[in-house]
């Protein structure tokens, strides 16, 4: 049937870039013309954690006694994205869930096409898809998109939701093995080219007088 979701493992790396607090991803998403307190609400959402422990996007340090939370710009980008979604009127869980696995893990599906995404100078790709987006629109003038695909199994009636984030022009070859007895319902196209730029910004060194 469907290949499982790879496993995230968002700690397995050093950190990298700013230190970011849930205001700073508010932040980033009402760039996009989000009013602030539902940006605000969205981010709170995105890292509060389900009954199973899981989360939409990840802690990278929790903050002692009074201090917020730490995140990073990998995780201000997935909740950019996932907030788009819901800006197209996606509020479905699964949906946002497959989102938040697609940003953050490589398809072992796609290895010769994401290959292209190894950045000169390096043997493998960015820790996560959505640094390679973030990195990829913000300094490298490249187009990015994320999709969506729903499929309707005809045999079993089984929903399968696949993600994708690619750069414009390449192919959606998402996560999931879909059974040739699925049919295609749904397509969502979101364009990441000015919804990443703030955080792509938040990695530029601070200039001063």
């Amino acid at each position: 049937m469907t290949e499982e979701q790879p496993q995230i493992a968002p700690f397995a790396y050093p950190p990298i870039g700013p230190r970011l607090t849930i205001k700073d991803i508010s932040n980033a998403i009402a760039a996009g013309g989000v009013p602030y307190p539902t940006a605000n609400a969205r981010a709170k959402i995105y890292a509060k954690p389900k009954e199973d422990g899981s989360t939409l996007i990840y802690v990278r340090e929790s903050g002692r006694a009074t201090q917020p939370n730490i995140y990073e710009f990998s995780d201000a980008g997935a909740a950019v994205v996932l907030s788009a979604l819901q800006d197209a009127g996606i509020q479905d869980h699964e949906v946002l869930r497959a989102a938040s696995m697609s940003l953050y893990g490589w398809s072992a599906k796609a290895g010769e096409r994401d290959a292209k995404y190894v950045q000169p100078g390096s043997k493998y790709p960015p820790r996560h898809p959505v640094d390679r987006a973030i990195a990829g629109v913000g300094f490298m003038g490249e187009s990015w998109q994320f999709l969506v695909n729903v499929w309707r199994d005809l045999q079993t009636g089984e929903r399968i939701v696949d993600c994708d984030l690619v750069q414009f022009g390449d192919p959606f070859i998402g996560h999931q093995n879909v059974p040739t007895t699925a049919i295609a319902q749904v397509g969502i196209v979101v364009m990441l080219d000015s919804a990443l730029l703030p955080v792509a910004r938040r990695l530029l060194p601070e200039t001063r007088n």
